[in-house]
């Protein structure tokens, strides 16, 4: 949940090479599901930080949000730039 936190809040510094060292280390010992598991993590914070273009022709506020079963959910908040 703390990893879930750092990423809404934009805090990623690490959070990537953190989570490529655990998935290493899984791989390792053997563990090769929760390596593929912590691998589409890795994948999935490289796509959720691609910058984004919203394109809006109203002054408002954007928020967006997706659930997936556990333990594999992943969320995403947008926010429109302001001119």
């Amino acid at each position: 949940m703390a990893d879930v936190e750092r990423f809404l809040e934009g805090k990623n510094d690490g959070l990537a090479q953190e989570l490529t060292t655990q998935m290493e280390s899984a791989a390792e010992e053997l563990k090769f599901e929760q390596a593929a598991r912590l691998r589409d993590r890795v994948q999935a914070l490289a796509h959720g930080e691609e910058r984004q273009k919203i394109i809006s022709t109203e002054d408002s506020d954007l928020t967006s949000w997706a659930r997936a079963p556990a333990p594999d959910a992943v969320a995403q908040a947008a926010r429109p730039a302001r001119t």
